[in-house]
This record gives C-alpha cells, structure tokens and sequence, in this order.
C-alpha cells in the first residue's frame, strides 16, 4: 500500500486502528492534498471523511478534488472546534488527529485548545519539529497529552535524519 504521509503517519494510523473503514479525522495544518497528506490515504481508500484546516490558501483549488472531506482556509487558533467536530461525528470519539502548524509554538497552542473535555482522539501524530526549536515544545505536548490518558508509542519519528514527530494512541480505546 502507498503512504502519501511524509513519514508513513497514514500506514501508522490504519496500522494501530486495524485498517479501519468509514474513520474519521482532524488534520489541522494539512497543506497539499495529496502529496504529503497524511488523510490521503484514508479517505480515498478506506472512505474516511473529515476535515482538515490550514491558512495557506496556496491549494484551496486542489482541496476541491477531496470529496468526503471539508477544507477549512482559516486560522487554526482563531476556530471553535466543537462545532468544526459536531460535523465529522455524533459521538465523542474522532479515529485520527493530524497536529502539524508551523512554528511549533504553535502546534502547542492549537493543542491546548482542543476540546479534550468533549472528545477522544484514538491517534494522534504531533510534529514537534524539535530538530529546528529544540525539545521543549516536545516535552509540553508529551505531558498535556500524557496527563489526558495518551500514551506515547513512536518518540522522535525522524524524516531525513530530522526527528519531527511524535505518535500517541488513547489508552482507553486502542490496547497494543
């Protein structure tokens, strides 16, 4: 099976859930549709749907081939997430949560105002980039996450020798 993930994320996340049909996810700072996505994959061949978020208009057109899933063109900080997950699902559970803004201060921020009091992520991959801004937004995101019952299970993903990323699962919804 092909990955469109920069490192293999979308072969992580069908992995941990099983090949899971019908998903659904959250990639907020999404970019290309395609080349580089890590929802590509899960969308056109496991049929999952979602939304995905960046503020870079540069491939707003691009995004209108992604039929089961909405492109939002806005600020990750500036939207209210408990309406944008009102549309993906009826229950409190999302399969897949994408994590990747630039610079990592504000990964961080958009972490912290996820709604994780109203919803569980059963995955999620968060770019750090500690390789450019050290390891301390690395070290705030592990324990935020750590404290909400995620457990880690890839440190340091690496791209080119750069360690970037950072996997986690829910401890109540995926046993491994």
């Amino acid at each position: 099976m092909k990955s469109y993930s920069q490192a293999k994320q979308d072969l992580f996340v069908l992995e941990v859930l099983k090949n899971k049909r019908n998903g659904s996810f959250l990639d907020i700072g999404c970019s290309h549709p395609i080349n580089i996505s890590n929802t590509f994959l899960l969308e056109s061949e496991f049929d999952w749907r979602g939304i995905s978020i960046d503020i870079d208009n540069t491939f707003s057109q691009e995004w209108k081939q992604r039929k089961k899933s909405k492109f939002i063109n806005e600020d990750a900080l500036s939207l209210n997430y408990k309406n944008i997950l009102k549309e993906i699902t009826s229950n409190n559970n999302i399969d897949y949560l994408s994590l990747d803004l630039e610079p990592a201060s504000v990964t961080f921020e958009c972490l912290k105002i996820l709604p994780f009091d109203d919803y569980i992520f059963s995955v999620i991959t968060y770019e750090h980039d500690s390789y450019r801004f050290g390891d301390i937004y690395q070290k705030q995101s592990t324990e935020f996450l750590t404290n909400l019952g995620y457990v880690l299970i890839e440190k340091d993903v690496t791209n080119e020798g750069y360690k970037f990323e950072d996997w986690y699962v829910h401890n109540s919804l995926i046993s491994i």
